[in-house]
This record gives C-alpha cells, sequence and structure tokens, in this order.
C-alpha cells in the first residue's frame, strides 16, 4: 500500500502456462505474481461497484448473482415463449488476445475520472509476459486470461462493442423481436425473421472489426430454430449445454436442454484417466475420491435435467472400478460393489421427481464397507449377577423380595409372584 501511495509500485512479470482445449490446441493462461493478486482484488471490487449497475441484463459472465446455468434458462425460456425462428450462433476468435489497450481504456475513462486507477491497469496491460522457455514477452494488445482483473475488463469491453450497439442500433430496427445472450465473450443472438438475422450475420464482423475483434468462421452459423420445421435440425450448443425441440410426456413441443456431446466424452474419459492413474491408493481413500470427482460430473448432468446421460457415466466407473477390485493391489473386501442408493443423491443432487427406472440404472457402485467388528454398546442399568440370583427365572431361588427391580413377567403381582415368594 505505501508503494501505491508513492507511486513507487511496478508490475511484476506474469507467468504463462497452457492448457488443453476442445479442439485439440492449447489455450495460454497469465497467472500474475501474488503482490498483483492482491491489488487486482481490490480494483476489480471497485470496478464491479461502478460498473454493475450500467451492464445489461443480457450480460451473465463474471457478475455475482449470476451464472451459466441462469444464461441457459432464460435463452431456453426466450426460445420456447417467444417469437423467435432463427439463431445466430457467433464466436469471436481470440478475444482475451486480441483486446485492443487503447479502445478499452478510452471505455473506462467514461466512468472513471482517476488518472491514477487508470494507469495501474494500463501497466497490468502492458505488464511483460514470461513465457515457459524464458522469453520475456510485451504485448500490444490483449488481456491475460487468469488474471483477477481480467473478466471485469472483459466485461466492460463487450459492454460497449456489443450489448449497448445490439440494444440502441439493431434491435430498434427490427420489426420483429430480437435477442441477445451474452456470457463473458459467449453469446447468442435470437431473430423473428431470416432476414433480419442475415442482415446481422453480415453487420456483426464489420463492428467487431472496428474494434480489433474477429468473427470465427467456423464457429458462425445461421440456423432454423423453430417447432415448425421438425425436418430440419433444430438443435445448438451454448455454455457446454445443447438445446433442442422435444417433445414433452404430453406430446407438447418444447426447448429441451441436456449437456453437450463433446463435453460429456470429455467427463468420461477424465474419470477413465484418474481411475487408472490411482489404483495405488488404499480403498477407502480411493471411493472418498473418486465420488468427490463423480459429484461433479454429476451435478451438471442433473442441471441439465439428462437422466440419460447420468445412465452413461455411471457405469464407466462401476466397469473400471471392478477391474480394480480384481487387481492383485487390492483386497475385494475393501469395496461394496453393488446398487445401494441413488448415485445423484449419494453426492449431493436433488433427483427430479418420477425419475423410474433412470434411478435404479443409476445406482452408485462404490460405498466404504461398514466395519465388521460388533460394538456393543454399554448399558447403564446392566447388573452382573451370580446363578440362582436371577428373580422369576425357573430353577433359581429368590433370595430377596419383591419390588421395582422384578422383571416384567413377575410385576404387579400374579402366579409368578407368589410362587417365587413361597
Amino acid at each position: 500500500m505505501e508503494r501505491l501511495k508513492t507511486k513507487r509500485y511496478r508490475t511484476k512479470l506474469v507467468r504463462r502456462c497452457y492448457i488443453p482445449k476442445e479442439n485439440g490446441q492449447e489455450r495460454a493462461l497469465g497467472i500474475p505474481a501474488l503482490e498483483d493478486k492482491l491489488v487486482q482484488l481490490a480494483c476489480a471490487k471497485l470496478l464491479t461497484a461502478i460498473y454493475e449497475q450500467d451492464f445489461l441484463p443480457v450480460s451473465y459472465g463474471y457478475r455475482p448473482g449470476r451464472d451459466a446455468k441462469e444464461a441457459v434458462g432464460d435463452l431456453g425460456f426466450n426460445l420456447q415463449y417467444g417469437r423467435f425462428g432463427h439463431v445466430v450462433e457467433a464466436d469471436i476468435q481470440g478475444f482475451f488476445d486480441h483486446l485492443d489497450h487503447d479502445w478499452l481504456l478510452r471505455m473506462l475513462a467514461l466512468r472513471i475520472d482517476d488518472r491514477a486507477f487508470l494507469h495501474l491497469i494500463r501497466k497490468w496491460l502492458k505488464a511483460g509476459i514470461l513465457d515457459t522457455d524464458g522469453q520475456v514477452l510485451h504485448p500490444d494488445a490483449g488481456t491475460p486470461q487468469g488474471g483477477i482483473v481480467s473478466p471485469i475488463l472483459a466485461n466492460v469491453y463487450l459492454h460497449y462493442a456489443l450489448d449497448l450497439w445490439f440494444e440502441r442500433v439493431v434491435r430498434p430496427r427490427c420489426r420483429g423481436q430480437a435477442l441477445l445472450i451474452r456470457y463473458a465473450d459467449d453469446y447468442v443472438c435470437a431473430f423473428q425473421y431470416r432476414e433480419e438475422a442475415e442482415g446481422f450475420y453480415r453487420v456483426l464482423p464489420k463492428r467487431l472489426a472496428k474494434f480489433g475483434l474477429a468473427v470465427a468462421p467456423e464457429k458462425t452459423r445461421i440456423l432454423r430454430f423453430s417447432r415448425f420445421h421438425p425436418g430440419l435440425p433444430r438443435r445448438f450448443a451454448f455454455l457446454g449445454f445443447e438445446l433442442y425441440w422435444s417433445r414433452d410426456r404430453r406430446g407438447d413441443l418444447r426447448v429441451m436442454k441436456r449437456t453437450a456431446r463433446k463435453r460429456l466424452q470429455r467427463a468420461k474419459q477424465r474419470i477413465k484417466e484418474w481411475i487408472k492413474g490411482h489404483r495405488h491408493l488404499p480403498g477407502r481413500r480411493f471411493i472418498r475420491e473418486l465420488n468427490r470427482r463423480l459429484g461433479g460430473a454429476l451435478q451438471l448432468l442433473w442441471a441439465a435435467q439428462q437422466r440419460a446421460g447420468v445412465a452413461q457415466l455411471l457405469p464407466v466407473g462401476d466397469r473400471l472400478c471392478l477391474q480394480v477390485a480384481e487387481s492383485s493391489r487390492w483386497q475385494a473386501e475393501q469395496l461394496h460393489l453393488g446398487p445401494v442408493q441413488s448415485g445423484a443423491e449419494a453426492v449431493g443432487c436433488r433427483l427430479p421427481p418420477n425419475h423410474g427406472e433412470t434411478a435404479r440404472a443409476c445406482g452408485l457402485y462404490v460405498r466404504e464397507r461398514p466395519s465388521r467388528k460388533r460394538v456393543r454398546p454399554r448399558n447403564r442399568m446392566r447388573e452382573n449377577r451370580t446363578s440362582g440370583t436371577v428373580p422369576g427365572a425357573p430353577g433359581n431361588r429368590c433370595s430377596y423380595g419383591g419390588g421395582a427391580i422384578d422383571p416384567p413377567e413377575i410385576r404387579g403381582g400374579g402366579a409368578n409372584r407368589e410362587k417365587c415368594h413361597e
């Protein structure tokens, strides 16, 4: 804090690391130093307090009280009950790597009249990047994907570049309904008429190019999404969920959602790799760790109300656990293999009503076997007696009178009591 006050604060190098992407490529992440993280956290809170009142309701990413599940739910609700027939899927190519610094600072200056604060953000944008090979890079554009302040800066950038333009320019010029749902740099637009969707599709690259961004051609298309054309493909993916038209139990057409197929396959593959790489763990620890990983995947599947996906995911662990139990490193007695309870309930999920056969098909197959050692509880009222002193027992001689300690069968008087006290 003292260096910030005296303007002697200097940003440190950002460490770059790479993680695999869905298409086989790698995504570059920038991890700032601990000192920079603390300062960025304070600045991110200030920016959130300033811009949260300005952001439009169509923005869901990295905002308090909003998440991807809500974005997908609102999109499906509007497509179900609105007059939308065409969907424009668009993707910004390398958004975090091509974010223009000058445009971003100009946008921030519209609401922030503090040169020291803006200069601090400029330092983070211009900070050197230490690559994995030891080379130091000085970027001219982009913000490190992995920094604490990067999400709020991305929301501010797209708020002016996309959200306001759509609400103030595109929507008023449409004869029918128009909708925009955005989560960070992922967004979907829906229109009532095809000519309006095609017009937006043509103008969108020019609008993004003005701010140094580009559209990914292989991920951008116009889709006919309507209940009135059952012969056409009526499904698209958004934020890991797949939205499609289907009939419910009553036979009515509705917008359904389920986990995207690629995402389900990745979840199954991760569980396979983890089980094969951790079979050396003790039985109880192995079960706890596996249940924890299954819990995350099941939460995602049940959030999408995809019972079939759960039925596909759980048998993968079932089969591999049987292989582990049969290996020489384990004793089969450490595992209890069998459908003991509903898999979703075992990991803390709430099953939908009337799940029927799915709940029985999705039993959790790994559970710690209860201890075989029988522990006898201690009874404070227990009395140790020698042979022949138990009252009321046949052949025993009662050596004391009746009272509160008499057993139930002779308490309260009767033939047994008289026989005992002869």
